[in-house]
């Protein structure tokens, strides 16, 4: 509070955050979007869908939630694509269940740009489950990649990329039913999901 209330100009990286910061501390903010690289990608869809999920094993970002949601899902006829920092197979294994689904691949978390663009290529719906992202890179690369995006109602910029339902869906934070619910309908309109 005693430096942004010194600051000449204050910038939010999100409508969310800067919203947020003007709110509680009554001064000017001004929202500017990270710089995007967009590009033409031609997307090959799977015949069976492929879901992934990326991030940390914090509590921020609720991988638990995902695999919750996994359990609850009707339709198991997918592969699972979880790329992490950690061992999260080890980790959840009581929550995983290898033989409900096609495959589970789990990947070790890599900088490389290829090993990332490999996963977004062969993704279908990218699922975000963070409780806080201030300009979410990952959904803005899977918009990017042409996946679907089922995302966290989250505070921060989910929602300013995902407007009105346009490029993904939103569900409210920590509720693993009505992920798993967004999870079967996009499985179940996959087509149109496509569109």
């Amino acid at each position: 509070k005693l430096f942004y209330k010194r600051a000449d100009f204050i910038i939010g990286n999100s409508f969310g955050v800067s919203s947020y910061i003007k709110s509680k501390l009554n001064i000017p903010v001004q929202t500017i979007y990270p710089i995007i690289n967009f590009r033409k990608i031609k997307k090959r869809y799977n015949k069976i869908p492929q879901i992934s999920w990326i991030g940390r094993d914090s509590n921020e970002k609720r991988i638990i939630d995902f695999l919750k949601s996994l359990k609850i899902i009707k339709n198991k006829n997918i592969i699972i694509n979880i790329v992490c920092d950690k061992n999260v197979k080890i980790k959840y294994k009581k929550l995983i269940n290898l033989n409900d689904f096609n495959k589970i691949n789990f990947y070790k978390y890599s900088l490389n740009r290829n090993f990332i663009e490999n996963i977004y290529k062969k993704t279908d719906i990218y699922i975000s489950t963070s409780i806080f992202e201030g300009f979410p890179n990952t959904i803005v690369e899977a918009v990017i990649n042409k996946c679907l995006v089922i995302a966290s109602d989250s505070y921060g910029g989910c929602r300013d990329i995902i407007i009105n339902n346009n490029y993904g869906l939103l569900f409210k934070t920590k509720d693993c039913e009505e992920l798993a619910r967004k999870i079967d309908f996009s499985l179940d309109n996959f087509q149109n999901c496509k569109k």
